[in-house]
């Protein structure tokens, strides 16, 4: 029994803790707290529910759903894109497939450029001093031949300069005759032009003989070209990028100079240079057959460019060998010559150093003329008789000066004016003819050499002003001076021919003076006169 209720009391204890009560330390007595109700609601979470609408709910959707359509069409646009590189990428391998071959080629065609070049600079190497010693010696046989001819000249004028006692020994300074005189002069000018041929021809002869042992594709123009064409018509930037254009003068140059090694304008019946072959195939280098040629192609000038660096020092080097200027036909020759390469060839606008030295040249050729061959002695005994030996010498010497005039002014509208002026009017008429005339008594003899000077003279030079050119101040004085001298000796005049014949004179030299537009010099003469 007693542990039945010992039972009882531990339930007692346990329920009391469990239900929330309170167990008094002092009291062995159990209160109890009033149990509260507990209902299912209580066991449930409190929120409070959004405000949903159908539209907000529909809204939500539909910005979803952009969203989705924005994210399909980005992957689309990034499926093309790599569509189009894929088509880009099989483009470009098909592209590199098929330049393979053409690579291939180019590299062939450079390896086969690169050993022509080879070839062919080692090949002028070889052969550059075996053309310019047939040039030098054709030059050298050019330069005995015209020292002959001068030569005999000379020595003909020494001659008979010692014969009529113009020379004895000594002779005014001004006048230097030449000192290397041959003492055998050549028995005829059929000897002379038979051994020029010979050594001509033998010349020739073996310039023909300095390629025979070269292959055509080096030794023909034609076919040199057509390599650098092939050159410029497939590959043009490397064309350009090699500066080809300043090299084909150096390219074509030997054979160029080889072909044209006979060649010499200054003698008769000798071909114009654009009839050469060199000049024919050049002409079209690098044009496309049925294409206009590009003004913007560099290689357009490439005949003018030639004709400057090859032809201008070939034709500087035969006025200085072989170029007499004595000789009219000559000098008209190669007047006509340079006209055509200085109007057609040579830039105007550009500074050529060729062409200053040809000039230069020429103008040093003529110089030497005239200090050796016009020859005029005003200091020697002169005769009042026209037939005597001495007169008949002057006179010859005279009209050998007229004839230097002229040649000289057969360069009018060729080399400059200035250099014109100073050889025929400062060297040779003031200095050698009016110096002459104004030692020569017979002045009416005079009026007619004064009249073979100014019909040498340039109708040009007159038509520019109608004043007195200042180079004519001294020969226009001369004639202004001889009218008065005229007028004095018609004065002295016994018989009426005497009188008309100054008159006439007179008449004559005033028209002179008008031709060279002298208007001062005529109106104080004709004052004077009165």
């Amino acid at each position: 029994m007693r542990s039945f209720e010992v039972e009882k009391e531990q339930m007692k204890k346990g329920a009391s803790i469990n239900t929330g009560t309170e167990l008094s330390d002092n009291k062995n007595v159990y209160t109890e707290k009033p149990k509260e109700r507990v209902s299912a609601s209580d066991y449930i979470p409190k929120f409070t529910l959004p405000n949903i609408s159908i539209d907000a709910i529909s809204n939500e959707l539909c910005g979803e759903l952009n969203s989705l359509k924005a994210l399909v069409a980005e992957s689309e646009r990034d499926l093309e894109s790599t569509e189009r590189a894929l088509e880009n990428s099989e483009q470009n391998i098909s592209k590199y497939e098929q330049q393979v071959a053409e690579l291939s080629q180019g590299f062939e065609f450079y390896q086969e450029t690169k050993c022509f070049i080879n070839d062919y600079s080692k090949l002028l190497s070889l052969k550059i001093d075996s053309i310019e010693q047939v040039e030098n010696e054709i030059y050298a046989l050019f330069q005995k031949r015209c020292d002959d001819v001068r030569n005999l000249r000379r020595s003909v004028q020494q001659k008979l300069s010692i014969q009529v006692g113009v020379i004895k020994g000594q002779h005014d300074s001004r006048y230097h005759q030449p000192s290397d005189i041959p003492r055998t002069c050549p028995d005829s000018d059929e000897e002379v032009e038979q051994e020029f041929v010979e050594k001509y021809n033998s010349i020739v002869d073996r310039s023909e003989s300095v390629m025979t042992d070269v292959r055509d594709e080096y030794s023909e123009i034609t076919f040199v070209k057509q390599q650098f064409e092939k050159w410029k018509l497939q590959q043009s930037e490397s064309y350009k990028n090699a500066y080809i254009t300043q090299c084909l003068p150096l390219v074509f140059s030997p054979l160029l100079r080889l072909e044209m090694l006979g060649w010499n304008p200054i003698q008769p019946s000798c071909p114009n240079f654009e009839e050469y072959s060199w000049f024919l195939c050049l002409m079209t280098y690098g044009y496309r057959e049925g294409q206009d040629p590009s003004t913007d192609d560099p290689d357009t000038n490439l005949i003018p460019i030639i004709v400057n660096k090859v032809l201008l020092p070939k034709v500087t080097k035969l006025v200085e060998c072989c170029w007499d200027p004595f000789s009219s036909q000559q000098t008209k020759r190669l007047t006509e010559l340079l006209v055509l390469l200085f109007e057609d060839y040579v830039p105007k606008k550009k500074k050529s150093a060729e062409k200053d030295k040809l000039i230069q040249a020429i103008q040093h050729q003529i110089e030497q003329l005239i200090i050796h061959e016009a020859f005029l002695p005003f200091t020697a005994e002169r005769s009042s008789n026209p037939e005597s030996k001495i007169e008949q010498f002057l006179s010859f010497q005279y009209m050998k000066c007229i004839k230097i005039l002229k040649n000289i002014l057969l360069w009018e509208g060729v080399l400059s004016s200035d250099i014109v002026f100073k050889l025929s009017v400062d060297s040779l008429l003031n200095r050698h003819l009016v110096a002459f005339l104004q030692t020569s008594q017979n002045y009416m003899d005079n009026v007619e050499k004064i009249d073979m000077i100014i019909k040498t003279f340039p109708v040009s030079w007159f038509e520019k002003s109608d004043k007195l050119l200042p180079q004519l101040v001294s020969f226009a004085t001369y004639l202004a001076s001889l009218v008065q001298i005229i007028e004095r000796r018609q004065a002295q005049c016994t018989t009426d021919s005497d009188r008309k014949l100054h008159k006439t004179a007179i008449r004559k030299v005033m028209s002179m003076l008008l031709r060279i537009n002298a208007m001062d010099l005529v109106r104080k003469a004709a004052t004077s006169g009165l």
